[in-house]
């Protein structure tokens, strides 16, 4: 039996992003994708106290040619963020994205 939740997620993620647009520059590439909103919030770490801004992203696998890695500089919104962490979706059909600027 097939298992067809990679494509029924990628057709349904096409809908979502052509329904809310919204791009990711990675590497000089712009990429389509859906925005989980904004988390901000406080992180205490050795040094002192920073801010820290965040949150996901959700792209097509198949945009990819090379898949983003942490610590790749991306850039939404006119903002400049760091990739936090890099997941797949369902069947490998979406890469869930975890951008994050920290500031202290």
């Amino acid at each position: 039996m097939t298992n067809t939740l990679g494509i029924d997620f990628d057709g349904d993620l096409a809908e979502m992003v052509a329904d809310m647009p919204a791009s990711v520059t990675i590497g000089g590439t712009a990429y389509a994708c859906a925005a989980s909103p904004v988390a901000v919030g406080a992180q205490i770490d050795m040094g002192g106290v920073f801010s820290r801004v965040d949150f996901r992203l959700i792209v097509r696998t198949s945009l990819f040619s090379t898949r983003p890695v942490t610590g790749d500089k991306a850039t939404y919104g006119g903002t400049e963020y760091r990739v936090l962490t890099v997941d797949t979706g369902a069947d490998d059909a979406a890469l869930v994205l975890t951008i994050g600027q920290v500031t202290g």
